[in-house]
Order: structure tokens, then sequence, then C-alpha cells
């Protein structure tokens, strides 16, 4: 079963690029929001299902495999590394998570949660980034127990 978690984390990650779920905006005048929602749903789904099956093995590949995702054009640098953070903390919450203490339907249920959480922090930060945040004016200042964050 880790080897068909493995297989499913490579495909979904050759299939779901950024180029790949883009839509044809001259042939549609309007994006299809619906069609885009299932579609993150299913990937949050497919995510949660692998983890449930393997925690810690999923959490090992997705942690090494999420930073090659890459960035794009349109994206700040603070919006990339913010969610990098996000779903870095998806991936090390599986990497410490006990299997013999949770059931697969509790693990399925919880990384539910943590990719509409990160998804949440996703949307937040690009929001606040595309209507009050110049990039040339945002500075964090490491502190003690955390970092300081400018505008």
């Amino acid at each position: 079963m880790f080897y068909k978690s493995i297989l499913a984390l490579v495909l979904l990650g050759v299939f779901s690029s950024a180029n790949a779920l883009e839509l044809d905006i001259e042939d549609n005048k309007k994006p299809n929001y619906l069609l885009g929602f299932f579609v993150v749903e299913a990937i949050m789904g497919v995510n949660a299902w692998m983890a449930s099956e393997s925690p810690n093995g999923y959490g090992t590949i997705s942690a090494l495999a999420f930073p090659l995702a890459g960035k794009s054009e349109e994206t700040s640098d603070f919006v990339y590394w913010t969610g990098l953070a996000a779903i870095e903390s998806v991936a090390i919450y599986n990497i410490n998570l006990d299997s013999d203490e949770y059931s697969k339907s509790e693990i399925f249920r919880n990384n539910m949660k943590a990719w509409h959480a990160a998804a949440g922090v996703i949307l937040a930060i690009s929001y606040i980034d595309s209507k009050w945040i110049n990039n040339d004016t945002i500075s964090v200042t490491p502190k003690s127990g955390g970092v300081e964050v400018g505008f």
C-alpha cells in the first residue's frame, strides 16, 4: 500500500502543476470556479487519503517534493514562502504522527482539516499581498521565539 501511495503522490505532482490546471481564458470568457473548487478538493482528498495509508511515508516524500513545485511569475516571494511553510507544516505533522494512536479515518479527517487550513492561509496571504503590500516594503526580522513582519 505504501508504494501505491508514493505512486499516487508522484502522479499527483506531475498532473497538478499550475499549468495543468490553468484554464484557457480566450475560449472561456469566465473561468469555471466550480470546477476549480472540485479539482482542489479532489487534490486535498487524495493527499489526505495517501496520508491515512502511510502517514510517515507520505510526510517524508511530500516534505521533499513540495518545494519542487516551483514558483509562478505572478506569485510574490512573500506568498510563495508563506504558502510553502503552510504546506510543509502538513508534511511535518504527518512525519511526527504516530499511526498506531489514530485510526485511518481520524488521520484522513485531520489531514483534510490541515489542508483546508493551509489553503486558508495561502488565500488570506494572497489577498493581503494583492491589496496592501508593496513587495518592496516588506521586512522579516528574526526575534527570539519567532519573527517580526513589517510592512
